[in-house]
């Protein structure tokens, strides 16, 4: 084999290699950086909804749970809820549950109260985020539990990995 020959493949490979580590590299930054700006998005809509039931249990009887119910009903029913599955529980009951209740059957570390705790979670519902936080009533603690999809951000990354796949053979290729 010729001395240019050699040179010839060994830059081929070097370039193929380099697109190869760079593709992947921009795929994943680009991930991540989605990632965790829907993160952020979920844990905001999921905040929202926690100030807003502090604000109505202030304003009224802080064992009229019903009145809590019936926001997250109305939020739901108006759209407003961005959440795939959520509940409201205090230490005896269920007062309001939207969605299967599997989406939401993980364990968090219970937060302190006022805070709140998240896990992201991939199972046959596809990829979700699970936030939970303790909500202080009076002498009682509410646990408000949220499932957010974010099933889109993996079928994106999955889609962009394929077209680049197919490109990168083709540039090798050439």
């Amino acid at each position: 084999m010729s001395y240019r020959l050699k040179l010839t493949i060994t830059i081929s490979l070097l370039i193929a290699i380099s697109f190869g580590i760079g593709g992947t590299l921009m795929i994943t930054t680009s991930f991540n950086a989605t990632l965790k700006q829907e993160t952020q998005s979920a844990l905001s809509s999921f905040e929202s909804v926690q100030n807003m039931l502090y604000l109505l249990n202030s304003l009224g009887d802080q064992s009229d749970y019903e009145s809590l119910a019936d926001a997250l009903s109305q939020m739901e029913t108006q759209g407003l809820g961005r959440w795939q599955a959520l509940t409201l529980k205090n230490s005896e009951e269920e007062l309001f549950r939207s969605g299967s209740a599997e989406l939401l059957n993980y364990s968090l570390p219970v937060p302190a109260p006022d805070q709140c705790s998240y896990l992201p979670v991939a199972d046959d519902q596809g990829h979700g985020l699970i936030v939970r936080s303790l909500i202080s009533a009076g002498e009682t603690d509410l646990q408000l539990q949220a499932r957010f999809d974010v099933s889109h951000i993996y079928e994106i990354r999955a889609a962009q990995q394929k077209q680049y796949f197919i490109v990168y053979i083709a540039v090798v290729f050439f």
